[in-house]
């Protein structure tokens, strides 16, 4: 499993997606891979 990982959103997200959505994608990634790591 190893200590991390890397999201990259890259060119993933346009522009007019709404930041506070790329948000909480962040925070379920943050939230959903801690499990991952133990």
């Amino acid at each position: 499993h190893g200590p991390g990982h890397v999201f990259n959103l890259g060119h993933g997200v346009q522009p007019f997606v709404d930041p506070e959505r790329v948000g909480i994608l962040v925070d379920a990634v943050h939230e959903l891979s801690a499990g991952y790591h133990e």
